[in-house]
């Protein structure tokens, strides 16, 4: 008897719910001009909350009645407050990337708004993940076994008497590596590592604001303007770590820029990355003094080192500079003096760093996209110069990924559809659809 008393109160409210909805005080409601309009929704709601914390009435009570079209709304308001108070996407138990492990797989993380800023995650990412994690006001990124692999990777191979490793990630397009290089970033950034990362290094090949011949060695070509842009990027990227330790991190060399202009041994690279962000003419110079230094005094750092590349194969492909437009002969990548500087970093066996790089078709003309493997991506001369390495394959998700991933969707109610959240039939359909890949589950989603 209490059941039903209970069961006739929940359907009387949920049917004053909807013909509220329904009627011309509704817009009244939006406006917030009816105090009284909102008074009876306030009472409406708060019976219905007092009657969905009563034991009694779960989803079998509610069945046994005959279904009419107040019953019919009772049972859709009550079927959704329950689905969203269960599904929520698992959590790692921290959120520093440093101590995730074996444990945190499949699990989300929160970054922090400083994180995102520092390493201009936006840039990194895809348009559509920054998009999402703006809709969603949190940036958050899923624990995967590649990113756990360079991480322990990280704690065993980097030592100031170590020949710095190199990491190349490769995968299908959409399959997670530029998030999986995200992960990995953040956490060299918490560990107050010094951050050499150029944002979108493939752009210089073909988008570039301003070319000029090097005045350091004929046949090459400066990119002023750019040099600028990512020695600003350093400089905010490792703010921490110069703060910390910039005492203890300077020059070992003389460098001379002009006859009046030079750069005496003993100066801070703080200092000496100023001087390239206000003098553009030398900015590629200076750039390439920074390089250098890493590559012959890291290991006398108080901090290692990570040099962070995605789409490294892009350093050896064509460009739309012409070294003879007559006969239609472009520039090499390398005939870029920023791209020959981080080429010869990458090739060279310094110490007390890692290098952590990428492969992608992305960066690949559309006549070159057959394969993902990093021999085909590289071709022989960049092969030979990353070799040796240490190829991580990022892949699609795997079963349990895949369900994290549309939980943290139901979560975020990214997914409108209603039979989506609920129906695991519906679920499976979009699994097969995207054949478990994280680009194409994001268009099945958006799909629906």
């Amino acid at each position: 008897m209490a059941a039903n008393a209970s069961l006739a109160a929940f359907t009387r409210t949920a049917t004053s719910i909807s013909k509220l909805f329904h009627s011309r005080h509704y817009k009244s409601f939006c406006c917030h001009k009816n105090a009284t309009t909102v008074k009876r929704f306030v009472r409406c709601f708060a019976s219905l909350k007092d009657i969905l914390q009563q034991p009694e009435n779960l989803p079998p009570k509610v069945a046994e009645v005959p279904h009419s079209d107040s019953n019919h709304v009772s049972e859709h308001i009550f079927s959704s407050y329950r689905q969203e108070s269960v599904v929520r996407a698992s959590r790692a138990e921290t959120n520093d990337p440093v101590l995730h492990g074996v444990e945190d797989l499949s699990k989300f993380y929160t970054l922090d708004k400083d994180v995102i800023s520092s390493l201009a995650l936006q840039k990194i990412s895809r348009q559509d993940f920054t998009a999402r994690s703006h809709a969603f006001q949190e940036c958050a990124l899923m624990v995967r076994e590649p990113a756990l692999e360079c991480l322990e990777l990280i704690k065993c191979a980097v030592h100031p008497d170590l020949i710095s490793s190199k990491a190349v990630l490769y995968g299908k397009n959409g399959c997670g590596k530029s998030l999986t290089f995200a992960h990995v970033l953040n956490a060299c950034y918490n560990k107050n590592w010094f951050i050499v990362s150029p944002l979108k290094p493939n752009v210089w090949r073909f988008h570039y604001k301003e070319v000029a011949l090097s005045t350091r060695k004929t046949g090459r070509v400066d990119l002023p303007l750019e040099a600028v842009d990512f020695l600003s990027h350093i400089k905010h990227t490792n703010k921490n770590v110069f703060e910390k330790f910039g005492s203890q991190m300077r020059t070992h060399d003389t460098y001379v820029w002009s006859k009046r202009e030079e750069t005496p041994s003993n100066t801070l690279l703080e200092e000496l990355i100023e001087y390239g962000i206000e003098r553009p003419k030398y900015s590629a110079d200076v750039l390439g003094v920074l390089l250098k230094e890493v590559r012959l005094y890291s290991h006398e750092w108080p901090t290692s080192t990570v040099l962070a590349i995605d789409g490294v194969n892009g350093f050896f492909g064509a460009t739309n500079l012409f070294v003879d437009r007559e006969k239609k002969q472009s520039l090499l990548p390398t005939g870029i003096s920023m791209v020959h500087n981080l080429v010869k970093l990458i090739s060279s066996e310094w110490k007390n760093g890692f290098m952590l790089l990428t492969v992608d078709t992305n960066y690949e003309h559309a006549d070159h996209r057959q394969s993902h493997h990093p021999r085909y991506l590289l071709n022989e001369a960049g092969f030979d110069i990353l070799n040796p390495f240490i190829p991580i394959e990022v892949s699609d998700y795997n079963e349990e990924e895949v369900h994290s991933a549309l939980d943290y969707f139901i979560e975020h109610r990214w997914i409108q559809n209603e039979s989506y959240r609920t129906s695991r039939q519906a679920r499976e359909e979009l699994i097969f659809l995207s054949g478990k890949n994280p680009l194409f589950l994001d268009k099945a989603i958006r799909s629906i």
